[in-house]
């Protein structure tokens, strides 16, 4: 759990926290080009002393919601940041009555898959949302793996 006089959450689409989060992202190779244009549900971060530590966001794409940016400071993971804005993410699309949440990746599939419950879903069933969205649609390359997380 977050240690609050420590560690805050923060929303990060605006400012010094939101070029810190285009850092981490670009620097990892993820995809952040679209980042001030997306329509974002929740952008959340985890910060000490003014400083990115973690984020992730939920991005509206017409009905659904794409899970995406999620990014830990190399020098800060495995300390459960991540999983935290994840999980604080779920409640708060679960709350607004949302059913399921999207993810695409290339990489970390067996972590969201063991981790959050996501399952693997055919490209071709996503919601029309998730297909007109960028990250679907051109930055995210055809053989990343779709997933879904019911929330109910």
């Amino acid at each position: 759990m977050l240690r609050a006089r420590l560690f805050t959450m923060i929303d990060v689409r605006k400012g010094a926290q939101l070029e810190q989060l285009k850092m981490l992202l670009r620097q990892s190779g993820l995809p952040y080009e679209d980042l001030e244009k997306a329509v974002w549900f929740r952008l959340l971060g985890v910060s000490q002393n003014s400083a990115l530590l973690a984020a992730a966001g939920l991005e509206r794409c017409e009905d659904a919601l794409l899970l995406r940016s999620v990014i830990t400071h190399p020098d800060h993971r495995n300390q459960g940041f991540g999983g935290q804005i994840v999980e604080a993410l779920h409640k708060a699309a679960k709350e607004s009555g949302y059913e399921e949440v999207w993810l695409l990746t290339e990489e970390t599939g067996n972590y969201f898959a063991n981790h959050h419950g996501y399952e693997i879903i055919d490209r071709s069933l996503a919601p029309l949302g998730i297909q007109n969205s960028a990250q679907f649609s051109a930055l995210c390359p055809g053989d990343a793996c779709l997933m879904r997380k019911r929330l109910t």
